[in-house]
């Protein structure tokens, strides 16, 4: 898919979801494996969900996505 596709959703739709905001299920199942801080790399971060759910936890993030309309 292209990047005006991408860009295209997350301005248009993922933006304006709730789901979009909030942690997956896999990082708050991941999480348990994890040391209590450090730093992350999120690659495909979308909305941002994951990231702020880390951050939020202590963890320094670096988020990266395909789309800079997500970001």
């Amino acid at each position: 898919m292209t990047i005006e596709y991408w860009n295209k959703t997350h301005k248009e739709k993922y933006s304006k979801t709730e789901w979009a905001h909030k942690p997956s299920i896999f990082a708050t199942q991941a999480i348990k494996f994890f040391p209590n801080t450090g730093k992350l790399l999120e690659i495909g971060t979308g909305q941002g969900g994951d990231a702020n759910f880390f951050q939020s936890l202590g963890y320094e993030i670096t988020a990266t996505d395909y789309s800079d309309e997500s970001l």
